[in-house]
């Protein structure tokens, strides 16, 4: 029978061959019971990986959208917010304008001051940022929808310059928010972003939109009794139809809450079921992939017991020294 013998040199090449072997199947099955899934997925599915590659494709997906629905609730609720800034300050400014016939001079100055405030603050609301966006700009979400409150102001002032009447005034300011080539908006059409697989969310509420308009145009009335060339009785007459115009654009403002709160809805209810379909979804890609968990014990503790063989049969091999041998 034919011997094969080993030199020193092959010998120690094949025991770090077998160490380093052996390490790497400790470390992976040591991953295996930390995860509770299989680290060679090829073997575990046989070859057949397309049932794991499109349910990950589904994932993804799920996940993308998931994303998108996140970032239109931001949205929604950042949309929802002003509209109630909105409809609470005109509410407090329409009482204060109620009181404006019995005021007097003294009264009319606080409304003008009030007014003013009031008409810088509605477009500052309008022209607010969430999330990085221009929530009233429509798809042009990357540009503040209005001009500043205080130019829009001076181009109010020379547009009603000569009127002599509050109902000349007021009609002047309704001219210039109904024309849209003065008003000057910026934004564009509402945006339209999916939602998920076939649905889309249409985020139509822009800075443009004739509920909002006319609010700005009741606020703006209000504004114009700040430094007001008319006659006391034309500006109390003024503070008057300006409180009557801000409580009759309040219903306007309340349906597009009411709209945006079915948008809220919405949003909410898809990304209920986008988290119920990933979290199946990922149930299904474990059982997939899943361990049996006593096996992979069993096969890690063999290893770790040939890898202690190894260091003992090495630190044996290490020490055999030719004296020993002829002694």
């Amino acid at each position: 029978m034919t011997m094969v013998s080993l030199g020193d040199l092959a010998r120690t090449l094949l025991m770090q061959r077998n160490v380093a072997a052996t390490k790497l199947t400790i470390q992976t099955l040591s991953q295996e019971m930390s995860t509770g899934l299989t680290a060679d997925v090829t073997a575990r599915l046989q070859g057949n990986l397309a049932p794991l590659h499109a349910l990950d494709a589904t994932l993804s997906r799920l996940e993308a959208f998931s994303v998108s629905a996140a970032d239109l609730q931001i949205r929604a609720e950042g949309m929802q917010a002003s509209l109630a800034r909105l409809d609470s300050s005109a509410a407090d400014l329409a009482n204060d304008l109620a009181t404006a016939e019995s005021g007097g001079a003294i009264g009319l100055v606080g409304m003008a001051a009030a007014g003013e405030a009031g008409f810088l603050s509605a477009v500052a609301t309008l022209n607010t940022v969430t999330a990085g966006r221009y929530v009233f700009s429509g798809m042009n979400s990357d540009r503040a929808p209005l001009p500043v409150g205080e130019d829009m102001l001076a181009q109010l002032r020379d547009a009603t310059a000569g009127a002599t009447t509050a109902a000349e005034l007021q009609q002047r300011i309704e001219d210039w928010f109904n024309d849209p080539a003065r008003f000057g908006y910026r934004g564009a059409a509402g945006a339209t972003v999916p939602l998920a697989d076939g649905e889309n969310l249409v985020l139509d509420i822009t800075a443009a939109d004739p509920a909002l308009r006319q609010t700005l145009s009741a606020f703006a009335m209000a504004a114009m009794l700040k430094d007001s060339p008319l006659a006391m009785e034309a500006q109390a007459e003024l503070a008057v139809a300006a409180g009557s115009a801000l409580r009759a654009a309040q219903p306007g403002l309340d349906r597009l809450a009411a709209r945006m709160g079915q948008a809220e809805e919405r949003i909410a209810e898809v990304q209920g079921r986008m988290s119920a379909e990933k979290a199946a979804l990922a149930l299904a890609r474990v059982d997939m992939l899943k361990i049996d968990e006593f096996e992979t014990a069993t096969r890690l503790t063999a290893a770790q017991d040939r890898l202690d063989m190894l260091f003992a049969v090495t630190a044996r091999l290490s020490g055999l020294k030719l004296s020993d041998y002829l002694r």
